[in-house]
């Protein structure tokens, strides 16, 4: 079976060393070790007819071939990579001149990630011993930049519920609607960076930055938890425990932000002490029950359960979640029965973690009619174009958010 390998070419350095024998010469070499190549030639003139002729001879290496033009090297790449990633390519090989290799090694470093690709670099003509010295700094700073100009055609779509009120709080639920990460199941505005997961850094940054610019609020303000699927909160202002699912604070200028992707992201205001939380609650948060445990941590800064306000996040529906009979059970523990729907079956449960949620919020004391359980309470799994879902998409997976903060 062939090896598919993305052939990125800087057309640039090519032609201005006249190094397309040294590249033609590279394609048979990987055409005769039964590579399939997908060709990307990376230039700066659109209107080169050097470019033209490399075109036309490389056509017989390949029928998969694509060309971008930018005046901007991080722009290049990071175009490459969104047709290498709708592609799923992940062998690449990257060829040009001595004196640019390097510089293409540390813009794939900063835009991709190599948990995702495996790269090779190929230095055409004579090689120097000497590495030269790369801005890196600078580099990072023209792919900020880069990344603010890539139109997504698509506004960045946020879900606020009229319960909050907005003079004092800004909140809102992202979607997955108008980012730039391009890897299939992150795709596109996956707002959580872990090693673990293959959008680069710089991605994350720039996707909060736009989160930031449209729901008006400071990108360095964004504050995530630690996630373990626990029942520990977090105030701001005090040390951070090694891992928390929820936040509290009474501070202006922190926004609050907790994942979801299938998980209920939980957001609570109270307007008289202006106080505010989140809750990541997946299964295992709701058994534990993270709510209750942010509701006590906002009645011990001075909130009232009856000025609480709380809205239902983004999360799977009973229908489309189930747990084996132990697991189930811890539901029952906690008498939330009512939340599990038996599968003769298949033997196990259905859980509604919508309503489990809602029963520990009404048990801890936070009135009905201070609860909104519709505004925002799709179900992740069954909405694949608005939002992320590990139920569905496996890994990877990308993550929305739930934010709040207090207006300075």
């Amino acid at each position: 079976m062939d090896t598919k390998i993305a052939l990125l070419v800087d057309t640039t350095s090519i032609i201005k060393y006249s190094l397309q024998a040294d590249l033609y010469s590279l394609c048979d070499n990987l055409s005769a070790e039964g590579c399939s190549l997908h060709i990307y030639l990376l230039g700066q003139d659109p209107n080169n007819k050097d470019i033209t002729q490399i075109n036309e001879k490389l056509e017989k290496y390949s029928n998969k071939m694509q060309t971008f033009h930018s005046e901007s090297n991080p722009e290049l790449i990071f175009l490459a990579k969104r047709h290498l990633d709708d592609r799923n390519l992940e062998s690449i090989f990257i060829t040009s001149s001595d004196d640019k290799i390097h510089m293409w090694k540390a813009l794939t470093n900063i835009l991709m990630t190599a948990r995702q690709y495996e790269f090779s670099f190929k230095t055409l003509g004579e090689a120097s011993e000497i590495e030269p010295e790369i801005d890196l700094k600078h580099l990072q700073e023209e792919c900020r930049e880069m990344l603010k100009t890539i139109n997504t055609n698509e506004p960045i779509r946020i879900i606020k519920s009229p319960l909050i009120p907005k003079d004092i709080f800004y909140h809102g639920y992202t979607t997955r609607i108008g980012g730039v990460s391009s890897i299939a199941g992150l795709k596109s505005l996956n707002l959580l960076y872990i090693t673990k997961k293959k959008d680069p850094k710089i991605v994350i940054e720039e996707n909060v930055r736009r989160v930031a610019e449209a729901g008006n609020f400071k990108p360095e303000s964004f504050t995530t938890p630690l996630v373990d699927h626990g029942n520990i909160v977090w105030q701001t202002g005090t040390p951070k425990p090694e891992v928390y699912d929820g936040m509290v604070t009474v501070e202006q200028g922190i926004t609050l932000a907790a994942p979801g992707a299938d998980c209920l992201d939980l957001i609570f205001a109270d307007p008289i002490k202006k106080c505010c939380g989140v809750a990541h609650s997946g299964w295992k948060g709701t058994v534990s029950e993270i709510a209750k445990e942010v509701i006590k941590k906002m009645t011990e800064l001075g909130s009232n359960t009856q000025d609480i306000l709380v809205t239902l996040g983004p999360g799977v529906e009973g229908s489309c979640f189930v747990l084996g009979t132990k697991d189930a059970q811890k539901f029952k523990d906690i008498s939330l029965s009512e939340c599990l729907k038996y599968n003769e079956k298949d033997d196990n449960y259905h859980v509604d973690l919508f309503k489990a949620n809602l029963k520990i919020l009404e048990r801890n004391g936070i009135l009905p009619e201070n609860i909104d359980s519709t505004t925002a309470t799709y179900c992740t799994v069954c909405n694949p174009d608005l939002f992320f879902s590990c139920v569905r998409d496996k890994t990877p997976f990308g993550n929305q958010f739930g934010y709040i903060g207090l207006h300075a």
